[in-house]
């Protein structure tokens, strides 16, 4: 790597969200050689974070464009540093504010320092001025960044996440770093050229559990038929993006499987990462899945729609079509 980091050891969990990559992040922190946070740290997939960005900036650049996206990243970076005296007070009147409970400077070493080399690394120049779709709280200063034409910005983007992580393992004393981020299936392409180290886990659950899962989120839709659109449209995005990754890099968990048999599944994670077996895996409980609750909590006629319309997906992962038999 070009500034002498070595391939982090990464190990990337995503799926369509309600799929259990929490689940397989809360075995995984059992292992003695892994370090995984609490929460998702959503900087590098979120809107405006880092792997959006660089897509602006790779397919998308003009002036005015790299302008916004570098002050959109900047303030994103920034935001989730560590809280401020209104999170606090937010946090306390319950209120909801964007990202109020992020303290990453606090988990990753040197975050400020590594966010300012990031930003002066994308930026192509810098100087006084407005445009007339100029933001106000921008006032006078303008920060173009760089078109990636000659990998500029992809590496600067790569030595950010390497140092990042890098960072975090020395301080924990461990070996391998679990990034649990729901959507990262969708950035996969991205996440896996910027950590060459990196391998990717995606957990699979029945689609009709994961619709049903939907329902009861604020961050999804509460209708089954505008959760099974929302998830249509996730789940054949991933398959896009799976016929153009490497062989090797990634693997398919189903969460029924993880939990009636985790050993197995459990292996075949750890043989992708190339993680050491630990025993101490098995010790978290699994019994969190609630699998089958599709036929529970969907009356028939939605029951039978949603299995018509998941058909493909059914098939593909190997659930059954009709009722299950019991959950596990």
């Amino acid at each position: 790597m070009e500034d002498g980091l070595r391939p982090v050891p990464v190990l990337l969990i995503g799926g369509p969200g309600r799929s259990g990559t929490n689940i397989l992040k809360d075995v995984l922190r059992a292992h003695p050689a892994v370090h995984a946070l609490p929460f998702e740290t959503r900087f590098p997939i979120d809107p405006d974070g880092l792997v959006p960005a660089l897509r602006s900036l790779r397919g998308n650049w003009t002036p005015f464009t790299a302008e916004r996206t570098l002050e959109r990243l900047e303030a994103l970076l920034r935001r989730v540093a560590r809280r401020s005296l209104p999170d606090r007070l937010a946090k306390l009147a319950g209120l909801a504010r964007p990202y109020r409970d992020w303290e990453l400077a606090t988990v990753f070493p040197r975050f400020d320092e590594h966010v300012a080399t990031l930003l002066s690394r994308l930026r192509l120049v810098a100087f006084e001025g407005r445009w007339a779709g100029a933001s106000a709280a921008s006032g006078r200063r303008r920060m173009v960044g760089c078109p990636d034409l000659d990998g500029a910005a992809t590496a600067a983007c790569r030595e950010f996440l390497s140092a990042l992580y890098a960072g975090a393992l020395a301080v924990a004393g461990r070996t391998h770093y679990v990034d649990d981020n729901t959507f990262n299936i969708l950035f996969a392409e991205e996440l896996l050229e910027l950590l060459p180290g990196a391998t990717l886990v995606h957990m699979v659950r029945d689609p009709r559990d994961v619709i049903a899962s939907y329902l009861k989120q604020r961050w999804s839709p509460r209708e089954p038929e505008a959760a099974a659109a929302y998830y249509r449209a996730v789940i054949d995005s991933w398959r896009r993006i799976r016929s153009r990754l490497a062989p090797g890099r990634y693997i398919e968990v189903r969460l029924e499987d993880l939990c009636r048999a985790p050993l197995p599944e459990l292996g075949r994670i750890c043989a992708l990462a190339s993680l050491p077996f630990d025993e101490r895996m098995l010790s978290v409980a699994l019994d969190r899945p609630n699998s089958g609750r599709w036929a529970r909590e969907f009356d028939a006629a939605t029951a039978g729609r949603l299995t018509a319309q998941f058909a493909d997906v059914i098939a593909e992962y190997g659930y059954a079509a009709g009722k299950p038999a019991g959950a596990c």
